[in-house]
């Protein structure tokens, strides 16, 4: 399970004979694609863009990355200078224009000022990627980042796309998910362990909500490994899900045990099992009708509900079934651990 990773796709979320499939490759055969990252590369604080120095580093990076095997096209305003010339008065002349061209007038959104801000402290690269997963797009920004502040540490960098947004998105999600599994185990856990009245009931909480997960995703490793959006955010949603019939049974087998019933695991699965599995159903069959959904988020989302749904309903039908059905007899006193009892062992 641990060998699954934040992996996505956004130009993969729908099929080959889609209509947005259809038309990326569209753009990416006529035009620059559909994944522009632009580069907002800022002068040193109380300063400006208006020197040769920052000329030079805007026109070095863009070298750079057309050099790289990810990038298909760039543009800035380096562009629109020639950049030929190196003696001191033909660099001075260069600056000239570079200012001018900064500072000129034109129909909004048609001119150079879209690659430069209205403060004159930020100059914008903007690059046409090639269509990149989302792992390959953070590592190609780390790697860009990296390159800039290494060479012009003086100088900062800030980078922005549909795609880099996403893929960010992704990984603080997952992060975020997996925190949150933990806290909610912790707190699964413990009312368990309130409702038996025991802190049996801590190890009870984690293994009937954690194990299901474990085996829906460790599968998953093994068929493809990669967790969109949709695959990730599973935990999260699907954790209420689960611990309802965990409790549910822990329920009745205390109300059973209280009532003095000589077998309270069976008589708690008699009550509470077939409502479990009818419940169970009733959603894997809601869920379902995401399978049929031609984006690809969403289908992964529903097939990994539905199998943590019904492996979870497995686990407590028959695993819960029988720790309970072995629970030591019990004593005074609420929190107390339970000897095992040495004619079962």
């Amino acid at each position: 399970a641990t060998q699954n990773r934040v992996n996505d796709s956004v130009f993969e979320y729908f099929p080959d004979d889609h209509w947005f499939q259809q038309d990326a490759r569209f753009f990416d055969d006529h035009f620059n694609g559909i994944n522009p990252v632009v580069f907002s590369l800022g002068a040193t604080p109380g300063g400006n863009i208006f020197t040769l120095d920052f000329l030079d580093a805007i026109t070095r990076f863009q070298a750079w990355l057309e050099e790289q095997a990810e990038v298909r096209e760039t543009l800035a305003i380096s562009d629109f200078i020639d950049s030929a010339p190196l003696s001191d008065e033909s660099r001075a002349e260069q600056l000239s224009r570079y200012q001018e061209l900064a500072k000129v007038h034109s129909p909004r959104g048609l001119g150079i000022e879209k690659l430069v801000d209205a403060n004159y402290q930020h100059v914008a690269i903007h690059t046409a990627l090639k269509r990149l997963d989302a792992q390959t797009q953070l590592a190609f920004d780390a790697k860009a980042s990296t390159w800039w502040e290494t060479h012009y540490p003086g100088y900062s960098i800030e980078s922005g796309g549909t795609s880099l947004v996403f893929a960010k998105l992704g990984h603080t999600n997952a992060s975020s998910m997996v925190i949150a599994l933990l806290v909610a185990l912790l707190v699964i856990s413990i009312a368990c362990a309130i409702i038996i009245g025991s802190l049996h009931g801590v190890w009870i909480g984690m293994m009937c909500n954690l194990l299901p997960i474990i085996y829906v995703y460790a599968v998953w490793a093994l068929l493809d490994g990669n967790l969109s959006i949709g695959g990730a955010i599973v935990i999260g949603m699907i954790m209420g899900i689960v611990v309802d019939d965990t409790i549910y049974l822990l329920t009745h087998f205390r109300r059973a045990e209280k009532a003095g019933y000589p077998d309270p695991a069976r008589r708690a699965i008699a009550n509470v099992g077939p409502a479990l599995v009818t419940t169970s159903l009733a959603l894997v069959a809601g869920l379902a009708a995401g399978l049929l959904s031609e984006f690809q988020p969403i289908r992964v989302m529903s097939g990994l509900s539905i199998a943590v749904i019904a492996i979870a309903l497995l686990v407590d039908l028959t695993m819960l079934s029988i720790v309970l059905q072995h629970w030591p007899k019990r004593s005074a006193g609420i929190f107390q651990l339970k000897k095992t009892n040495q004619q079962s062992l």
